[in-house]
């Protein structure tokens, strides 16, 4: 496995704070949505460009297809 690129990690953090406050539906576990990656741009005042806000999007694909 390679080591963790660096430079990435505070995409890897943002997707986990925005990760662990989505909430679940009745159907298990939810995608982050765009209201939710809005409400976490604005709150904390982290700017995500656009290729940021697709790799955010990109892990949380993974994440759901390996919950289905």
């Amino acid at each position: 496995m390679p080591d963790f690129p660096e430079e990435l990690r505070y995409l890897w953090r943002a997707y986990l704070r925005m990760r662990n406050r989505t909430a679940p539906g009745f159907a298990g576990v939810n995608p982050i949505g765009w209201a939710e990656i809005d409400a976490f741009v604005r709150n904390s005042r982290l700017s995500l460009a656009p290729w940021e806000i697709e790799v955010i999007e990109a892990l949380d694909d993974v994440f759901m297809t390996a919950k289905a």
